[in-house]
């Protein structure tokens, strides 16, 4: 394998090219089904009205191509733009831009911004072992860094609001890097206070390792659990023999050049996956022997697994947001109750009050609004009557006449469609 990436490579222009490299990145060995994990009853699906690419099992009777269960899934995006857009990626230091991407690969800015974003999920890392960093002889370095506008370029508006410097009003990335070896980045909102940052640690790193800190507040009490040294920024100093932070500093400003550099702005709900993006490439750079060629290889084989639809880019589902907005409330402050009839705000909220009008049931009582963090203490029903989504003289949660009568312990439910359109029952084997 080069050490570079070809760009004239067939993988880039012919089709069958560029599936055949995904299929062998994919299943080295033999195909398998990505429904049952059966090997020996999967086959090629002949026929020209199938085309190329598609398999069957004959164990659980399904068709399916190497894209099912990927970040490729469903998506009528040619593979060879996607595995251009991935080998772009892997190969600039300090990534490109989704209006760069959009020109080069003649794709709308909308597409290539959600491409770029896919691949950024197939790069994160998902469920890290406990302990996987450092170890005997190993030395790990941990710091925070803010991003974040600065107010002297704020408008005057946003500057009062903030009203101070620092790290309010931006937000918080604390990295753990090993010298010579891995980083691993999240994104944590605010500064961790002292227990949860002595419990990240501790579940990272091994008891072992050597740990140099500078002198935040947070790190007073690491020498309990590591060998660990501090380096008193506030007085001027930055390196005492091997005590020193310039390596997550050097990681914090490869960062930073990307962010302002080349995105220009990111947003805080997908700055997650942009750390992943750069943690992918540190872990995976040419001082650890790999090659542009290598790094993009495993992007590839990295989206395996995992899949990302335009809504969950922007905000997410509604119940994704509202248990993790409720288990994590010291983040998102105090929450406060919206009031009668008060109407959805952000993206989401109409793609939400279309679900409840076409009738799909939700468990909660209660909603969270994922751009600001209120919480909703007015129930679905009487929301929805405030906001005249139902009629007033049909009821919610009426059970239907035809497929169960009202003494039942779990009637169907009915649901108006329009005001000009009857009432219709959930059940897909009513006719009403």
């Amino acid at each position: 394998m080069s050490a570079t990436v070809d760009l004239t490579n067939p993988i880039f222009t012919d089709l069958d090219a560029a599936r055949a490299h995904f299929e062998a990145i994919r299943w080295p060995d033999d195909p398998y089904c990505p429904y049952c994990g059966q090997f020996e009853t999967v086959k090629p699906l002949g026929g020209k009205s199938m085309g190329p690419g598609w398999y069957h099992c004959k164990d659980c009777r399904r068709k399916f191509t190497a894209q099912v269960g990927t970040i490729y899934e469903r998506s009528h995006i040619p593979m060879t733009k996607w595995l251009l857009a991935t080998h772009l990626m892997c190969a600039s230091k300090k990534d490109i831009s989704a209006h760069q991407l959009h020109r080069m690969l003649g794709l709308p800015y909308k597409t290539a911004w959600f491409m770029a974003h896919r691949i950024r999920e197939g790069m994160r890392e998902l469920n890290p072992a406990p302990g996987s960093m450092g170890g005997s002889g190993k030395v790990a370095e941990a710091d925070e860094t803010f991003v974040g506008g600065k107010l002297r370029n704020m408008h005057s508006k946003k500057r009062k609001a903030i009203s101070v410097g620092g790290p309010y009003g931006k937000e918080t990335v604390f990295s753990l890097i090993e010298r010579k070896g891995r980083v691993r980045s999240v994104h944590t909102r605010r500064a961790l206070p002292p227990r949860r940052c002595v419990r990240s640690l501790s579940s990272q790193l091994e008891g072992s390792t050597k740990l140099y800190t500078d002198d935040a507040g947070q790190y007073r009490h690491m020498h309990r659990d590591f060998d660990h040294e501090i380096v008193n920024h506030g007085a001027g100093e930055y390196v005492r023999g091997e005590a020193h932070t310039n390596t997550v500093e050097s990681y914090f400003a490869v960062l930073k050049r990307g962010i302002m550099g080349t995105y220009h702005h990111v947003s805080a709900a997908h700055l997650m996956r942009y750390l992943a993006e750069f943690d992918f490439r540190h872990n995976e750079r040419t001082a650890l022997n790999v090659t542009d060629a290598e790094r993009a290889e495993k992007a590839v084989a990295g989206v395996v697994g995992k899949r990302m639809t335009y809504q969950q880019t922007n905000g997410g589902s509604w119940a994704a947001h509202a248990s993790a907005s409720l288990s994590s409330a010291d983040d998102l402050g105090a929450a406060r109750p919206a009031p009668a009839g008060f109407l959805f705000f952000g993206r989401t909220s109409l793609s939400l009050s279309a679900r409840l009008r076409r009738g799909v049931r939700h468990s909660a009582d209660h909603l969270v609004a994922p751009a600001r963090g209120f919480l909703f203490a007015e129930p679905i029903v009487r929301f929805l009557c405030h906001a005249r989504l139902l009629s007033s003289q049909d009821e919610y949660g009426a059970p239907c006449s035809q497929c169960c009568n009202t003494d039942a312990e779990e009637p169907h439910l009915k649901r108006l469609t329009s005001h000009r359109r009857p009432s219709v029952c959930h059940d897909r084997n009513c006719g009403l």
